[in-house]
Formats: C-alpha cells, sequence, structure tokens
C-alpha cells in the first residue's frame, strides 16, 4: 500500500528530502517504522546514522559503489583509527596529525610530515611520487566511518541482497503500473501542486484495486478449490464412462 507521496522539483536530491518524510510518516500515523528498504539514491553517511540513531533497520545500500573505497583501502594496509575518530596511527605506529575537513568529498585528512615518512621502512612502498617529493603520507577519513563500516559489511549478507531484489519488483513494479497504465508516463498539469494531485489521485487508485484483490482474495479461492473439485469429478466420471463402455464391448464380442 502507498501511504505517503511527496513532488519535488528536479533540482532536489533525494538524499535531502528522505528525512523528512521518515519523520512525517511516523508523526501522521503515529506509529514507528521498523525497516526501510530503498535503492542507493538515499544511501548517504547522514541518511544511514539517521535510522540507526532511530532504530530503523536499514536495507540501502551505500550511496556508490566506490564509497569508502579508499578508506577501506587503506584499513588494508594497516591504518588504525580510535573509536571515536580523533586518532589515527600509521602501520608503523605513528601517530598522523589532523589536517583539515574536505567540504567537497566530506572527509577528514590526517597526515604525517614528510621527514618522518622518508625514514620509514615502508616509505617505498607506503608513499606515492607525489607525497615522497611534496609532503608526507595523508589518511582520509569519511564521516560516519562506522556506521560506513557496518553497511558495508551488512550488504554482503544473502538476506541483505534478497531483499534489495524483492524490491525491484514490489516497489518499482508499483512505479511501473503507475507509468503504464495511470498516466505517470508525463505530468499532465503545471505546477508542483497541482502535479502533487494527480500523484495523491494515481496513489488512490492503485491502494483501491490492491483492496479490492484483497476483500475478494478469500472468494477467489473458494471458486479456484470449487472449480477443480468439479473439474475432478469431471474427469473421473469420464474415465467411468469409458471403462464401462469397454466392458459393454468386451461382453458383447464374447457373446458373438
Amino acid at each position: 500500500m502507498i501511504i505517503d507521496c511527496h513532488v519535488t522539483t528536479g533540482s532536489v536530491s533525494d538524499i535531502t528530502v528522505f528525512p523528512d518524510r521518515i519523520a512525517a510518516i511516523e508523526e501522521k500515523y503515529e506509529m514507528k517504522i521498523g525497516e526501510v528498504i530503498a535503492d542507493r539514491g538515499y544511501g548517504s553517511g547522514d541518511n544511514l546514522l539517521l535510522l540507526e540513531q532511530r532504530g530503523i533497520k536499514s536495507n540501502i545500500p551505500l550511496l556508490s559503489p566506490r564509497s569508502g573505497m579508499t578508506y577501506f583501502r587503506q584499513l588494508e594496509d594497516g591504518f588504525k583509527i580510535s573509536d571515536d575518530g580523533k586518532t589515527v596511527h600509521c602501520p608503523e605506529g605513528h601517530k598522523m596529525r589532523y589536517s583539515f575537513f574536505d567540504t567537497t568529498n566530506g572527509r577528514h585528512t590526517f597526515n604525517i610530515p614528510r621527514p618522518t615518512c622518508i625514514v620509514c621502512p615502508r616509505q617505498e612502498a607506503c608513499l606515492t611520487d607525489h607525497e615522497r617529493k611534496q609532503r608526507g603520507k595523508r589518511f582520509y577519513l569519511i564521516e560516519h566511518f562506522r556506521t560506513i563500516e557496518r553497511v558495508e559489511a551488512q550488504s554482503k549478507e544473502p538476506i541483505f541482497k534478497q531483499k534489495l531484489w524483492q524490491r525491484m519488483w514490489k516497489m518499482e513494479g508499483i512505479f511501473a503500473e503507475a507509468k503504464s497504465h495511470h498516466g505517470m508516463r508525463r505530468a499532465r498539469y503545471r505546477g508542483r501542486a497541482k502535479m502533487q494531485i494527480q500523484v495523491y489521485m494515481t496513489a488512490t487508485v492503485q491502494n483501491l484495486k490492491r483492496l479490492a484483490g484483497s476483500l475478494f482474495e478469500d472468494l477467489t479461492v473458494i471458486l479456484r478449490k470449487f472449480v477443480f473439485e468439479r473439474y475432478k469429478a469431471f474427469r473421473l466420471r469420464k474415465k467411468c464412462q469409458s471403462k464401462s463402455g469397454k466392458i459393454r464391448k468386451r461382453k458383447r464380442d464374447e457373446k458373438m
């Protein structure tokens, strides 16, 4: 069933709308959402952290397959992070100094002075040419890194992949139905407010269809069972008639 519809302009990202819709649904229906399944378009660190803080189970992949790629590769190289994310140590045990926050990529930058890295026994394998010539080693700590780690581990579980597969034919099927059968392929009116009315009306029709199907579900099962039993009785009667005909023919042949 469709319980919430919200129309935005094309310039509004799904990421920014997501928290407001979660809060609106819980407030409007006075209900506690237990689980959210969505595509990776909603899988930002802020949204995943929000669900975690609200106690809502998340089945949302990370925003991009490349999300956290550099971070996870550096962890594999042996970098250590404190639980609060304020301290980072390199594989050789040197404490890295906090440098700045990268607003473009949403990550904190730590580094080690170049003189320390140059005398390190791992510098050949650890440093890039630019780091060796211009500066020391840098470490990029993404925001909400613990949440990202948990989601990355969860995404490898079979049940996670199964629910994403179910989303494809359950949720995407509803969108396809609205587009193919209920005129949502294009906007019929101008303006966001009028489009909101069109979406409401379409969702109402789709819900009524499912309501009618659920009300007559038991009746459909009874009718199917009745038809099947009648068909079985018909087949049995035809079989008996065929056998009796063969017996009469055999007796007739014996008399002759």
